[in-house]
């Protein structure tokens, strides 16, 4: 009897593989019926090989065909059939003894008649039988075994739905529980060896979501033994390779895809290496179609657009997802990690509350930790915790984590205890990082510990770390040891130990750079520095070690070009954090195009601190291209609307883009509440006074003071700003001073009297419930006595003890003059806070008094002149450029360019032989002057031209380039001059001979200074010159150190745009060629350009230059017009003999002498004459000047070798005769040339 109907048919042609293997294998009682190949080769008509008995020998053996068709003929010429199965298996390798065709359909006997016939006949020939077997036969062998009927008569929806479960508790990333349910089913085991390969594969799935490579390794040896290799099985291979070696994964799957190359699990696989491991650019729509709608491939997709923070991408693959899976935990962890990056990258109020919407989800923490059943989803989990509370600022949870897990006893990996170091490092839980840096200290790897101990010592923890000093190595030892030294001693010991114990000689770079960076700290003994520093350089230089630590001790002593050169050789491997001192390295140096590339490529999309921000900031100043401003103004702008910086930022912009009325607007929408250092706010308080926003800066100044009481640093700011406007004040009177009070209300401050004593009460501001001694609160009972009142009022009270008292009002004034005149008082005394100040207490009511205040003025004058005397040193001495000995002295350019010849007798160098080579520049232009039609000009050689009445002759080349730098300076110089026209300024106070002077201000100077650089600034807007910014051509060099630091921003500039031209500089200043000639550019001595091709016989330009204490070039001097000169202007030749004998310093007697004799041929001459007054006069002038500078000299011998070579008679001049004292009093300006004789003649 047929049992069918309660024996289901399989669907697939695999299931019905199983389904016949397991039923004939028990049939012809083979424990291990194997499957002959797999699909997609060659299998000979073969599909299962059973061995009857599980005898192996060849008789025994038995194929087996299954058909799983619509239609099975016996020879038909198309579609299936029984011959060409029979033809296949002939030319197959396998020796059978029968060959068994299954079949799904029904029985037919036709078929069954010629199947037998032609078996029959094949045995006579001695070849392996045939046999047919159809579903009928199928049902019988089942009904007729009690385990196949048992197995096969249940509802198959059973065993399904058994392996369902399986597959979505596997989904879930549940594999212990999908193991435990796999375990607990022996059925299975027992009766079906198809289920039972299942079922192991299920198993080994599952050591492989664990991670259990030992378990999986012997479940694939067990699912090896059944031959039953398919791509599921190989995928399982390949997969687990990816986990344990990645380029044997790549290398199997690649050879796998050579065979199967339209497998799509294998494709899968591929898809999963290049988009998660190799991190390829894949766009999704570029994926294999029929791959689009996978759901592993969906998820591959996602997790790459969490990683990147690519909304849209992660929009993109998220509205494909099914539902059913978003709710799954295995995709509320990807969200919340998507969320992360997101506000990683851009933390403001949305992204904030979109992460804490997330992770809501995953709540409570605690339950999600037990759910997850792999130890790394549990790690990943606790680091997506760390890492939402670390973003929300919330240490609390994060302590209470760490609790919790310590508590729980579940494990913490080594990365995790790493995060949580680092986090409560970074929110000042020292307390707590110590103790479980040395709690778990030996389970970490031997370079973190290295680091932990570095940090152990930094927090004191000496004890501990001299404890585990063996754990290392003797090199590390050393290292060590040296940490100890720098924290446990003192600067002296410190000495006195690395001295003794002979630390030069260590060959180890990291314990030298601890040393040198301490010694480079304490300034304290500059030579042993540099003995280290030279140490560590030549051991760089000579093993070129790359090591990121060598990097950051160059750039903590300020050797920003070693440090750029072992940051880019490591550049692809540098965190975050050394990126951003590699960006602060370019902005030092000056190499703005680098700085500029490596924001764009690296820093602009990373979290914006507030150190890129200020970095930024520092670039635009020295570059005046606010574009990278701008920039992160527009990112933070939302997050930062109450930070002072982020308005000195935005104001800084428009003051140097916008027009005025944009500035204002923009003043007037600064927040009345802002946080930010006091310099900051006072720079805004400021800004706001300049544009009459007069209220909302007074309120922001005392809200200042107010919430930073005695501190020194605020009221050092605040005191500066009071004070700025009574140096350089813009209105005539002060705007927080003049204010008048008629009634007492918040922010004044209050005199009072109380019976004869007297004092002053400040009242507080508003918003404040309790407030400190000596301020009345008007909120409280007390205070509220007081609301109101007028000067003269009385204010009668009891106090506290019952005792009756009375206040009479004497004084209303503003609160910050009352902070005024507290901080004046700190500014006299002993040991004033205020060091940017000098205080000088006078008594003008006694003539001790104002002697006393004379003498104070006089001994600051010498120390005046002193500093100058040494910086003139310097200048002739090293090679400062003009413009930055300016800066030195602090006098503005312009200043010093015209007021050089009157208050200095040294000369500015246009040559100097010592660093650069004249002839060479002169050889230079001579060859290029016909075809030299582009050049570079510095700020101070556009003054000097117009000073000397030279502008135009710049009109000889078609394009001349400044930097944007020199056009905001030279506005800033415009604006000065403005500035100290309009102030009522008279003069300077200054002691000449013991006696006080005041020294007239010369506002006609000053008014011709101003219209000479307003000329300067019409010639660069309508002229040859064009402006643009500098950011250098991208090349490190070995000087761009000492230039950031010894040059000015407009001379750097400078410098920058002739490299990033290419082009040669045009300059007066020697000593800034020489530095250009450098970097291997050309330069020009503008002196050449000016004579060049002139006549020479009329340039008078050499002898102004030469009056004008100017170096110029003998072959100019010599040849120029000195008679001509002399008649321009009568001031030319006083100023001549002026520097003649100037030069006179450094000669001997005789030189000196010689020397004012040929002076005297020029004046005596056939093209000029002295009258007998004038040469008496001159005499007068050398003699005392040359006393003057050499006071050992002897006049009367002066006098003598002066008439060897004088012929007239010598008593008839009184320079002769007179005392010195008497031959003093002349005045060299009463010379005169009278032009109308013929010669002209010199006269008194």
């Amino acid at each position: 009897m047929i049992f069918t109907s309660k024996i289901a048919k399989p669907n697939t042609e695999q299931d019905f593989e199983s389904l016949c293997a397991h039923v004939l294998g028990k049939n012809f009682n083979c424990t291990l019926p194997s499957m002959y190949g797999r699909r997609g080769q060659s299998q000979h008509g073969l599909d299962i090989l059973v061995y009857e008995n599980d005898n192996i020998a060849p008789s025994n053996r038995i194929g087996i065909q299954c058909k799983h068709v619509q239609n099975l003929t016996f020879n038909g010429a198309s579609g299936d059939s029984v011959v060409k199965e029979v033809n296949k298996a002939d030319l197959g390798k396998q020796n059978i003894r029968s060959l068994i065709i299954v079949t799904s359909l029904d029985s037919d006997k036709k078929l069954t008649d010629e199947v037998s016939t032609l078996s029959d006949q094949r045995i006579k020939e001695g070849k392996f039988s045939i046999q047919i077997i159809f579903w009928n036969d199928i049902c019988n062998y089942i009904n007729r075994d009690p385990q196949l009927s048992a197995f096969y008569r249940q509802d198959p929806e059973i065993l399904d739905l058994f392996f369902r479960d399986i597959d979505d508790l596997v989904k879930d990333e549940k594999y212990k529980t999908a193991l435990t349910k796999l375990n607990s089913n022996e059925f299975i085991d027992q009766y079906n060896v198809i289920f039972r390969y299942k079922k192991l594969f299920k198993r080994a799935t599952c050591f492989l979501g664990l991670g259990d490579f030992k378990s999986l390794e012997e479940a694939l040896f067990e699912l090896d033994k059944f031959e039953w290799k398919d791509t599921s099985y190989n995928s399982l291979k390949i997969s687990m390779l990816i986990q344990t070696d990645t380029v044997k994964a790549k290398k199997v799957l690649k050879e796998n895809l050579l065979k199967e190359p339209l497998c799509n699990e294998l494709k899968r696989l591929d898809y999963y290496i290049k988009l998660i491991i190799d991190n390829e650019n894949i766009e999704y729509k570029d994926v294999d179609s029929e791959l689009l709608d996978n759901e592993k491939i969906l998820y591959y997709f996602l997790m790459k657009a969490s990683n990147t923070a690519n909304i849209n991408l992660f929009n993109e693959i998220n509205s494909k997802i099914d539902p059913s899976y978003k709710n799954t935990l295995k995709y509320k962890l990807l969200h919340t990690v998507y969320r992360i990056n997101i506000f990683s990258k851009t933390p403001d109020s949305s992204n904030r509350i979109e992460l804490v919407n997330s992770f809501e989800f995953l709540k409570p923490y605690q339950k999600t930790i037990w759910e997850l059943e792999t130890q790394n989803g549990q790690q990943h989990f606790i680091k997506i915790c760390l890492t939402t509370f670390e973003l929300l600022e919330d240490i609390t949870s994060i302590q209470n984590l760490f609790t919790f897990l310590e508590a729980s006893d579940n494990e913490i990996s080594n990365e995790n205890l790493m995060n949580f170091l680092f986090i409560f490092q970074k929110f000042g839980c020292l307390n707590l990082f110590s103790d479980i840096a040395k709690k778990y200290f030996d389970q970490f790897e031997i370079d973190f510990q290295l680091s932990l101990i570095e940090y152990l010592i930094g927090f004191n923890e000496f004890g501990f770390v001299k404890a585990k000093i063996n754990y290392f190595n003797d090199k590390d030892q050393e290292y060590i040891q040296v940490l100890l030294w720098t924290k446990e001693l003192d600067i002296q010991d410190f000495l006195e130990k690395i001295i003794s114990e002979n630390a030069i000689n260590y060959d180890f770079l990291g314990s030298l750079t601890i040393i040198s960076s301490h010694l480079f700290n304490h300034d304290i003994n500059n030579d042993l520095y540099e003995q280290y520093n030279e140490k560590i350089k030549n051991l760089y230089k000579s093993n070129q070690e790359n090591n990121l630590y060598l990097s950051e001790y160059f750039f903590l002593t300020e050797q920003f070009k070693l440090a750029i050169d072992i940051y880019e050789k490591i550049e692809s491997n540098l965190t975050q954090d050394s990126k951003i001192r590699l960006f602060e390295c370019y902005i030092k140096t000056g190499n703005f195009k680098k700085a500029k590339e490596l924001f764009q490529d690296s820093l602009v999309n990373s979290k914006l601190s507030l150190k890129i921000v200020n970095l930024c900031y520092e670039m635009a100043r020295k570059t005046l291209d606010w574009s990278l401003c701008e920039l992160l103004v527009k990112e933070l702008e939302s997050t930062n609307l109450d930070q002072a910086w982020l308005w000195n930022m935005k104001l800084t912009i428009v003051f140097d883009t916008k027009n005025k009325h944009e500035q204002k607007s923009l003043i007037r929408s600064i927040p009345e509440i802002l946080y930010g250092n006091s310099d900051q706010i006072c720079w805004l308080v400021a800004q706001e006074v300049h544009h009459n926003f007069i209220k909302k800066a007074r309120n922001r100044l005392i809200k200042l003071w107010r919430s930073n009481l005695n501190d020194i640093e605020t009221e050092k700011s605040i005191f500066k700003l009071l004070l700025s406007f009574i140096t350089y004040p813009k209105t005539k009177e002060h705007p927080f001073f003049s204010e008048t009070y008629l009634k007492i209300g918040h922010a004044v401050a209050v005199t009072i009297r109380y019976g004869k004593s007297t004092e002053t009460k400040l009242i507080d501001i508003e918003g404040y419930e309790e407030s400190p001694p000596n301020f009345i609160n008007l909120n409280n009972e007390y205070g509220k006595e007081f609301v109101g009142k007028s000067v003269g009022d009385i204010i009668s009270f009891t106090d506290k003890f019952g005792i009756p008292k009375e206040y009479e009002i004497l004084a209303i004034k503003p609160l910050l003059l009352n902070v005024w005149e507290t901080l004046s008082h700190k500014a006299h005394e002993i040991n004033s806070p205020f060091d940017f100040m000098t205080s000088i207490e006078t008594d003008l009511d006694s003539e001790e008094g104002i002697k006393r205040l004379f003498n104070t003025f006089k001994v600051m004058q010498d120390k005046r002149h002193a500093f100058f005397q040494n910086a003139i040193d310097m200048y002739n001495n090293h090679p400062l450029t003009v413009h930055r000995f300016s800066k030195y002295i602090s006098i503005s350019i312009v200043e010093l360019v015209y007021q050089w010849h009157n208050n200095f007798s040294d000369k500015l160098y246009s040559l100097d032989n010592r660093y650069i080579n004249a002839d060479a520049e002169y050889q230079f232009l001579q060859e290029q002057i016909e075809t030299l039609d582009r050049v570079i000009i510095d700020l101070y050689s556009l003054i000097e031209l117009k000073f000397f009445d030279k502008l135009d002759i710049l009109e000889k080349f078609d394009e001349i380039y400044i930097s944007k730098v020199t056009y905001f300076e030279l506005e800033n110089l415009i604006e000065f001059q403005k500035n100290e026209l309009s102030d009522d300024k008279k003069g300077n106070l200054q002691v000449i001979n013991g006696v006080p002077r005041i020294i007239e201000y010369d506002k006609d100077e000053a008014q011709r200074i101003l219209i000479d650089l307003q000329e300067i600034l019409d010639y660069i807007e309508n002229k040859n010159i064009i402006c643009e910014t500098s950011y250098g051509d991208g090349d490190t060099h070995v000087l761009d150190d000492v230039l950031a630091k010894f040059l000015t921003t407009s001379e750097t500039s400078t410098i920058r745009l002739a490299r990033e031209k290419k082009l040669p500089v045009c300059s007066f200043d020697a000593r800034l060629r020489a530095l250009i000639h450098q970097y291997g550019m050309e330069t020009i001595n503008l002196d050449d350009v000016i004579i060049h091709d002139s006549n020479l016989s009329k340039n008078l330009f050499p002898l102004h230059k030469f009056v004008h204490n100017r170096t110029i070039e003998n072959r100019y001097f010599e040849r120029a017009p000195i008679t001509i000169f002399f008649l321009e202007k009568n001031e030319n030749l006083i100023r001549f003999f002026l520097r003649t004998m100037q030069n006179t310093k450094e000669l001997s007697e005789d030189q000196a002498l010689e020397l004012y004799r040929q002076f005297l041929k020029l004046v005596n001459s056939s093209d000029i004459k002295t009258t007998y007054g004038a040469l008496d006069l001159l005499n007068k002038a050398f003699m005392c000047f040359y006393i003057q500078v050499n006071p050992a000299k002897d006049l009367n011998n002066i006098r003598q070798k002066l008439s060897e070579f004088w012929g007239h008679k010598l008593d008839i001049f009184s320079a002769f005769s007179c005392s010195l004292d008497e031959i003093s009093t002349f005045n060299i300006y009463d010379l005169k040339i009278n032009k109308l004789t013929m010669p002209p003649t010199l006269f008194i």
